[in-house]
Order: structure tokens, then C-alpha cells, then sequence
């Protein structure tokens, strides 16, 4: 346990670091929330079934999520697997990929406490007579909903860097994973905005677990019913991605220690 811990601290002077970086990022992360929250205001016939309020906090909502569970490791790990330098890691006595949790935790440890809600609190000022606060038992329900989606993020990380492995030109695959958070995960657009086929799309894949069930139970979009069963299912999802991520990993990593050999 001592060394995870060390790795946590570790991501957290990193962060103190790399603090203007990612303040920029985050910032780039609110342009979301003010983009929809002006358009709502300016033509509210152009985006039915969602009042400004709701609106606005489905985004909040959003920037909460992704600060609180996204992973960026697989670009860097497909590298090293690359590169050949992954083995620096194999050697040591931690388990990976498993390290990149207590890193992740580190990181976002220092970036929500000195980054996240400051931003937070400057937003939701400005947006204090939209904002649409949950109940605390929503609010309660929505931090639950954010421990499948930050380990479904984990294990489509682990997923995506072990292409690595098996395919020279992986990169390409960090970007159709992004696309994807964000075309079919709600980042871009509440997934009730789309089309009834399109959602039956999104209904077969992990990624609306990730960012819009999280932000829909937060801006009370969902019925109880609805919570329920997309809770349900969001645990199914982390769990099986899980095994599948280690299986993965584990056979693209008997190949890179075949071709090491």
C-alpha cells in the first residue's frame, strides 16, 4: 500500500507542477457551458424539452465528471510500448496497469482541490439564478454514478493502450476513443437531444455511463426508475470492462515479452 500512496504523491507534486497546463484546460472544459448556456438564452425554441437551467447544470455537471474521472495514460503507455520502454515499469514491485489508479487519484486529488473548485465556484456565480441544485439524495446518487464511470474510463484506457501491442499505428485509436466519449458519451450534447436511432446506438456502448447518465441524474433528468437501472447497468459495464481490459493487457503483454526475449 505504501508504494501506491507514494505514487499518489508523486502525481500530486507532478500536478503542482504542471498546474498552468491544466488550468488551461480546464478551462477550456467551462467553454461548454457558457457556448449553451448563451445559445439556450438567445433561442429557446432551438433546443426542446430542456429549460436554461437544466441546460447549464447538465454542463456543470459534465465538468465535474470529467475532472473527477477521466484517464489520459493510454497516449503516454502506448509509447512506451512502442518504444520498448514500457519493461522500466515491469520490473518493478508495483502491479500495472493497476499503478495508474493511485497516479489518477494523485493528480486529481490536487487538480480538484486548487483547480476544479475555484472554476466551480467562479461558474456557478455567474450562472447562480440557472443553476438547478439536486436534492441531496441525488446528489448523493450522482457521486455514486461516478465510481463505475471512473473505472469504465480506467479499463477503456487499458483497453485502447494495449492495441499497442499488436498494431504499430495505435495512436489513431486514442482519438476515435475520444470521439466517441464525446460524440456518443454526452460530453458534446445531452443524448436525449438525439434522434430515437441514435440513441439505441449509444444504449449498446459504455460511454453514456460515463459522462450523461452522471450529468442527467445531477441536472434531474432521469426518473427513479431510470437511475436505477442505468446505475445497474453502468456496474455491469465497469465490471466486465475490467476483466476484459486485464485480459487483454495480460495476453498483449506475453507477446511484448516474447518479441523482448
Amino acid at each position: 500500500m505504501k508504494k501506491y500512496l507514494a505514487i499518489a504523491k508523486a502525481e500530486w507534486l507532478n500536478a503542482l507542477q504542471s498546474r498552468g497546463e491544466i488550468f488551461i484546460w480546464l478551462l477550456l472544459e467551462t467553454i461548454p457551458i457558457f457556448v449553451m448556456g448563451s445559445l439556450w438564452s438567445s433561442n429557446k425554441s432551438s433546443i426542446p424539452n430542456f429549460s436554461s437551467g437544466q441546460l447549464v447544470t447538465y454542463y456543470i455537471a459534465i465538468l465535474i465528471t470529467s475532472r473527477l474521472t477521466a484517464y489520459y495514460f493510454d497516449e503516454d503507455l502506448q509509447k512506451e510500448i512502442r518504444e520498448g520502454t514500457l519493461s522500466r515499469f515491469l520490473v518493478k514491485p508495483i502491479k500495472f496497469p493497476l499503478a495508474n489508479i493511485p497516479q489518477n487519484l494523485g493528480g486529481k486529488a490536487f487538480n480538484t482541490l486548487f483547480l476544479l473548485v475555484p472554476v466551480l465556484a467562479i461558474i456557478i456565480s455567474i450562472f447562480k439564478n440557472q443553476l438547478i441544485v439536486p436534492p441531496l439524495h441525488l446528489l448523493s446518487i450522482f457521486i455514486l454514478s461516478l465510481v463505475p464511470a471512473f473505472f469504465i474510463q480506467y479499463s477503456i484506457s487499458v483497453l485502447v493502450s494495449s492495441v499497442a501491442f499488436y498494431w504499430e499505428q495505435s495512436n489513431s485509436i486514442v482519438h476515435v476513443k475520444w470521439m466517441l466519449e464525446a460524440m456518443v458519451g454526452g460530453y458534446m450534447l445531452p443524448l436525449s437531444l438525439y434522434p430515437s436511432w441514435a440513441r439505441l446506438i449509444t444504449d449498446f456502448l459504455p460511454f453514456k455511463y460515463v459522462y450523461f447518465v452522471p450529468a442527467a441524474i445531477f441536472s434531474q433528468r432521469l426518473n427513479s426508475s431510470e437511475i436505477i437501472l442505468n446505475i445497474f447497468f453502468s456496474i455491469l459495464w465497469a465490471v466486465a470492462l475490467f476483466f476484459i481490459g486485464d485480459i487483454v493487457w495480460k495476453k498483449g503483454l506475453k507477446e511484448y515479452s516474447s518479441v523482448g526475449s
